[in-house]
């Protein structure tokens, strides 16, 4: 009896559970149903499209709903299926959804229902039934992968190449994050000790290498983050040929390598990214290669068409692959240049030495340089009197690509200067002398970039922009609704091209002036401002910075600016810079700043800003203003003076103020 209510529980028992899971499984298609509604009301009807049984490879895809390979990769990345463009996808849930993402509508073919006649009894139970149907179909594995198919690519096409042209060592930029391994890796490709011997292994100076490979030879620039590549860039000199992104795998992208890859895609040259530091256990290659396409940098043998090269500098792993790599993209960039002319070349780096006089560090562009050569440079002149390379060996020419330390300059010369060489001492003296009378004529007609009022006036057409924020949270709210412009306004082809260089969280620096100068764009900043050295900088080079605090007015503005209207613009006069040292408080007045002014003058019931870590805390006005006891009008650089604000008094020690007066134009 016992037995038998037992049975019956466990058998009611499996009854609810199958009744239970039945009510799941109409709730989970249900919900798939609506989705799937969802999806066909919010897009327009989709394009029916035959799957085979044997699945599908990226390639394949991409030429079926006629898009390119790399929006398919990318696809698949974000559902985190890696597979190369010929690797077979048999998973079915993979393929539905990734055409459903375009707006197709995948139908698979199914293999035919077998039927076998067998003899069944009057009253055949479900169980006999089943067992009378065999259905012939394919075991469902998880995202099934094909082994890759190779593809034989035929060769492009030769170029005729020009009697007397000769092919040019390639010129490679070595950028980076700090730390992530620039040095080293040109430490083991020339087979010294350069990292060991500088301070802290951090790049102290700019250096140009030849290394000999058995596949040809390469000159390396080493630029300590990517200052240098842009100053020489801002005096319009293009002498890098490829850009190789030193990323630390167990890091991945830092805030240095994004400013690193604006500045390669604003000079338009191809990038070969080296992932660094393979032989550590917690380097994660794979996600690195998530990061950058993320920023729409597909790696090759993902698809895209950026090279990626797994290294460990220190322990010189793949690093022959890397250069092979290297020489392969310059062999596809076919670097030939004239040989029988008057040579140029770039300047790199100059010092001066006490005994040697003026030198720089050059590299030939085109034509050979020789001893004995006369030369225009920059606002200098001069005979090459001795060349010696990276070995400090003396050579007597120099060819296309190569570089060398050039004596005999007459005057110092600056990085970016295109050296010239001309017929003799007397020609090139008197090029300097006219060049120099240039100089001074435009220096005294000098006006400030005036890529705004250009664009209101038609007179360009794309408004380049790099813009700083305080927050990740501005940046990507700003960017959406730039997007949001861009996308509105693609259409109409009378309007200007708002292109972003360069987008990051922090202060206005030095470095994004030289971008700017370089890529001839506007600074915007919002809520952070330009530190010192990034004022002198613009101020110098002419570069228009825009700052606000209110994200509608920013992107108002260059609402206008794109329709070609006229936008008022506050324009702010710097008058000076102090640094809170002591907070006094006293009695029935409140708090008062004890401070040292740094930089030009604090005046009395000015417009002040104070940073507290280049971040604004506050804006206010000066309500008084004491040198001692006294009470003064303003407060001279390098003086100290007692300041209290108008209705602010949360200010702390090491905050800086700022004071400046708005005139609006």
């Amino acid at each position: 009896m016992i037995k038998k209510m037992k049975n019956k529980n466990s058998q009611r028992k499996s009854k609810d559970s199958k009744e239970e899971q039945k009510k799941l499984q109409k709730k989970v298609t249900g919900e798939k149903h609506k989705r799937r509604v969802k999806e066909t009301e919010e897009k327009p009807k989709s394009k029916p499209i035959k799957i085979p049984l044997d699945g599908l490879s990226p390639n394949e895809i991409a030429k079926k709903i006629k898009k390119d390979v790399s929006e398919i990769i990318s696809f698949l990345i974000s559902l985190h299926v890696f597979v190369s463009p010929d690797q077979k996808i048999t998973d079915r849930d993979v393929l539905e959804l990734t055409f459903l993402h375009f707006n197709f509508q995948p139908i698979f073919e199914e293999k035919k229902v077998r039927i076998t006649s067998k003899k069944v009894s009057p009253q055949p139970s479900s169980q006999q039934l089943e067992q009378n149907i065999v259905v012939e179909e394919p075991k469902v594995i998880p995202i099934t992968v094909q082994p890759e198919k190779k593809v034989e690519v035929a060769p492009p096409e030769k170029k005729e190449i020009p009697p007397n042209w000769v092919r040019k060592i390639p010129v490679v930029t070595v950028m980076g994050h700090v730390d992530h391994g620039k040095t080293t890796l040109l430490d083991t490709i020339r087979k010294t000790n350069v990292a060991a011997q500088e301070p802290g292994a951090i790049t102290q100076h700019i250096g140009a290498y030849k290394v000999s490979t058995p596949h040809g030879d390469i000159t390396f620039i080493d630029t300590p983050g990517h200052e240098a590549f842009s100053e020489i860039r801002s005096r319009g000199a293009k002498v890098t040929d490829i850009v190789v992104l030193v990323v630390a795998g167990d890091e991945g992208i830092m805030p240095q390598t994004i400013e690193s890859i604006n500045h390669a895609k604003s000079a338009n040259v191809p990038i070969i990214v080296a992932i660094n530091k393979i032989d550590l256990p917690q380097c994660n290659p794979n996600s690195v290669k998530q990061q950058f396409v993320s920023m729409g940098m597909i790696p090759k043998d993902w698809g895209g068409d950026v090279e990626f090269v797994e290294i460990s500098a220190r322990n010189n792993i793949n690093v022959d692959k890397l250069l092979e790599t290297i020489l392969m993209v310059a062999k596809y960039l076919e670097l030939y240049v004239p040989i029988d002319v008057p040579c140029e070349a770039t300047v790199i780096e100059t010092k001066l030495d006490p005994k040697r006089g003026f030198i720089a560090t050059v590299i030939v562009n085109k034509g050979k340089l020789k001893i004995g050569d006369s030369f225009v440079c920059g606002l200098s002149y001069g005979k090459v009197r001795a060349m010696f390379n990276d070995k400090q060996e003396k050579i007597n020419e120099l060819l296309p690509g190569e570089p060398a330390e050039i004596l005999g300059f007459e005057k110092q010369c600056s990085a970016g200067d295109i050296l010239k060489v001309v017929q003799n001492e007397k020609e090139a003296k008197r090029i300097y002398e006219e060049i120099e009378r240039e100089q001074k004529l435009a220096a005294a007609k000098k006006k400030a970039f005036k890529t705004i009022q250009d664009i209101i006036s038609a007179k360009s057409n794309v408004l380049s922009l790099i813009i700083k924020t305080d927050t990740q949270g501005s940046a990507e709210a700003i960017k959406k609704m730039l997007d949001y412009i861009k996308e509105e306004n693609k259409d109409n082809t009378n309007l200007p091209e708002l292109k972003i260089v360069h987008l990051a969280v922090g202060e206005i620096t030095e470095s994004d002036v030289l971008l700017a100068t370089a890529s001839k764009s506007v600074i915007i900043g919002f809520n952070v401002r330009p530190n010192l050295q990034a004022l002198k900088r613009a101020e110098m080079e002419s570069v228009e910075i825009r700052t606000y605090r209110i994200i509608y007015e920013l992107i108002d503005d260059i609402k206008k600016i794109i329709q070609r209207m006229e936008v008022k613009q506050k324009v702010e006069e710097f008058l000076g810079r102090a640094v809170i040292k002591k907070v006094f408080e006293i009695s029935k007045i409140g708090k008062v700043a004890g401070c040292v002014v740094e930089e030009g003058k604090i005046v009395r019931n000015a417009n002040v800003r104070i940073l507290r870590d280049n971040v604004i805390v506050a804006e206010t006005k000066i309500s008084s203003l004491k040198h001692f006891k006294e009470d003064v009008k303003e407060v001279q650089k390098g003086f100290e003076c007692g300041i209290r604000f108008e209705n602010f008094q949360e200010f702390k020690e090491n905050d800086v103020i700022e004071c400046y007066q708005v005139i609006i134009k």
